[in-house]
């Protein structure tokens, strides 16, 4: 018999129970020089056998068990955690896992959950251990890197589980379940009744607000619609040396005030600089990462999406390069080795100078400490493991990482910031700023930011030319459609859903085909229009985001034991059941809303577009834009001092303007319909 299964057969040993298969082996070579690996129906797990104690270590691949119920109907509230490989499609490859820690569970002496230490792995591993093995027998091995170092004084420091955590985590589960199932089997019934047909709809707690954001979002930047105001630039020269200076009444409010501007300034046709002041700007290091900076500076730098971004962060986790990356935290505590991680970084060339000048600037090695905390995790950081064969947005995310980390710990960036007065004649004032860097400090390693913009060395009474002048239309309040990752940062600033959940709801709305991507942005389609009213006109309960965020704050307040999980649920049942009684009630008119957006007769379509026309022949996207139109037509005829014939062809083609309001623009100078 091998040693495997002799273990497995004699028993009493320590099972430890990692979330994915990587981080079993980091386990068990951290305990171990010379584990053993065996395998059980191609399933990798390892044995550490000596004369004291035996311990097994063993994985899952992600959650292996679900909420699911026998119950056809809704509102359904009756569930049970069931294997996902039983209920849910895609989860066919936990089977092995299933089967192989059920074996090993058989038999172990003590359980140890060693799975993320985050929410989600807290009710991972002890649903393992409590449907597999034996809950009164589990313990927890807390850490935030998979070092040889922590992961053994994690082991040493083994604990009891992390009830606060399990309870919110479970809680979670059941909120998510509770609100998911039975809106979207109201849903997928309102729908079957209306078309006879079966096709997936979906609704959720945090989903849902998020689909409605997007939507509304989309009808404020399609039909936005504002006065301009007036920007006058010139253009001055000093010695063949060109700059750019703006009126410093700009904006103007009336184009005919900028026309004024600019003809005095014309007839007069040079300048003399008449103030010059200094100032002297410092800026403090960047906090280090948490999940949210990260994926908002990935986009911002690289264009990745907030879930690939996690994904990555999540190899480097794996890979013992990065601590744990789902943290909400900006702090770095002092008990992270970051002199020793400093010196083995540095024997990379891209980091040794930065590394050496924070040796010798910040011997302590005090890090820039951000705002926020997370109680589980620190802020990401490098382990210093030297990385090998990184490629690709690997390594570029990596880079990213080990960057930001460094700066924290550098001088402070010293601008010098220059403001340039130029009066042109008697009347007239421009400005123009400029920025030189005197000190670069963090920005040395963290690269990712163009600072400096250069002006002349001008002194007081120069003369100055001026070489051109002109007036541009200006919006400050033009909105932009959301793209992934400000959908991520808007959830986050309304505090719904959790760092490791954010970005894979945006994904889901994505495979729903409620959304899609463009040049500009994210806008919802069709169905996800049709979904977005349907809710907004007869649930509106359920896409309140001050809802979901109730339901957050309850959580939080499991995990600090103020509530318990009972009383949560229960009040999310109530809820629930309120809204489903709402949906149930409005069964017809929901019906008809989703069927007149999936398939429009042309007879009810919009005048200018596919949508049905619900509002004097018009969708509720071009409505809007004319009813804006209409309101603040004449604004814009006073501003711009044009004619009303005038003012619609300049409002037709004005892509500064939404296009539904360009398109009512095109139709009202074509008489296709008139203003209201």
């Amino acid at each position: 018999m091998s040693l495997c299964k002799e273990v497995i057969e004699k028993g009493n040993y320590t099972l430890i129970i990692s979330e994915k298969p990587k981080a079993a082996k980091a386990i068990a070579e951290a305990l171990s020089y010379k584990p053993i690996s065996c395998k059980d129906n191609n399933i990798t797990y390892y044995v550490i056998n000596n004369n004291e104690k035996t311990t097994v270590i063993a994985s899952t691949a992600g959650h292996l068990f679900t909420l699911s119920t026998n119950s056809k109907d809704y509102p359904v509230f009756d569930y049970e955690w069931v294997p996902r490989w039983l209920v849910e499609k895609g989860a066919f490859h936990l089977k092995k896992y299933y089967y192989l820690l059920s074996k090993l569970s058989k038999r172990a002496s003590e359980y140890v959950n060693a799975c993320d230490y985050d929410i989600e792995g807290s009710v991972i591993g002890y649903m393992i251990i409590k449907l597999l093995g034996n809950e009164t027998k589990g313990k927890r091995m807390k850490f935030s890197t998979l070092t040889k170092e922590e992961l053994l004084n994690s082991f040493k420091k083994i604990g009891p589980f992390d009830y606060d955590m399990i309870e919110a985590g479970i809680c979670r589960h059941e909120l998510d379940w509770i609100w998911g199932i039975n809106t979207s089997r109201a849903l997928m019934h309102i729908y079957k009744q209306a078309s006879g047909k079966n096709i997936v709809l979906s609704s959720g707690r945090v989903q849902s607000p998020a689909l409605i954001e997007v939507f509304d979002r989309y009808i404020e930047e399609r039909s936005f619609f504002s006065p301009p105001k007036f920007q006058l630039t010139a253009v001055f020269s000093k010695d063949s040396y060109k700059f750019s200076s703006s009126h410093i009444s700009s904006p103007f409010e009336y184009k005919k005030d900028a026309e004024e501007a600019k003809k005095r300034a014309l007839n007069v046709k040079r300048g003399n600089v008449s103030d010059i002041k200094e100032e002297k700007e410092r800026i403090p290091p960047p906090p280090p990462f948490n999940l949210s900076d990260l994926q908002y500076e990935a986009s911002r730098i690289y264009g990745f999406s907030p879930s690939y971004t996690q994904k990555i962060a999540e190899d480097l986790y794996l890979d013992v390069l990065i601590s744990y990356p789902r943290t909400n935290s900006q702090k770095l505590p002092p008990s992270i080795p970051h002199k020793n991680i400093l010196e083995n970084l540095s024997v990379l060339k891209e980091y040794e100078k930065q590394i050496e000048e924070v040796k010798k600037r910040n011997p302590s090695y005090i890090p820039r400490q951000g705002r926020k905390e997370d109680p589980a995790h620190p802020a990401i950081y490098p382990t210093g493991k030297i990385p090998k064969d990184l490629k690709g947005d690997k390594l570029k995310l990596y880079d990213l990482i080990v960057r930001r980390y460094i700066s924290t710990f550098m001088d402070d960036l010293v601008l010098i910031k220059r403001r340039v007065k130029i009066n042109v004649g008697e009347r007239d004032v421009f400005e123009t700023n400029g920025t030189i860097i005197e000190s670069k400090g963090w920005l040395k390693a963290y690269k990712f930011y163009t600072i400096e913009k250069a002006i002349p060395s001008l002194k007081l009474n120069d003369i100055v030319s001026i070489e051109s002048i002109k007036i541009a239309s200006y919006y400050p309040s033009k909105p932009k459609l959301h793209t992934k990752t400000s959908l991520l940062k808007w959830m986050e600033s309304q505090n719904i859903g959790t760092e490791a959940t954010r970005a894979q709801i945006i994904e889901t709305l994505f495979k729903r085909g409620y959304l899609k991507s463009t040049s500009k942005g994210i806008i919802p389609t069709k169905l996800g229009i049709a979904v977005s009213l349907a809710l907004k006109k007869y649930v509106s309960e359920l896409t309140d985001v001050s809802l979901t965020r109730s339901f957050e704050v309850r959580l939080q307040e499991i995990r600090e034991n103020k509530k318990s999980r009972s009383d949560v649920v229960k009040e999310a049942r109530e809820v629930m059941s309120k809204i489903i009684s709402q949906m149930k009630a409005q069964n017809e008119k929901i019906g008809k809303e989703l069927m007149l957006y999936s398939n429009t007769p042309k007879d009810k379509r919009c005048i200018l577009c596919e949508l049905p026309g619900e509002v004097n022949g018009l969708c509720i996207i071009h409505y809007s834009a004319l009813k804006k139109l209409s309101e603040g037509l004449e604004e814009w005829m006073k501003k711009t001092g044009e004619d009303k014939e005038t003012s619609i062809s300049k409002i037709e083609k004005n892509k500064s303007l939404g296009q539904a309001v360009r398109e009512v623009a095109s139709a009202i100078k074509n008489k296709t319909i008139i203003l209201i």
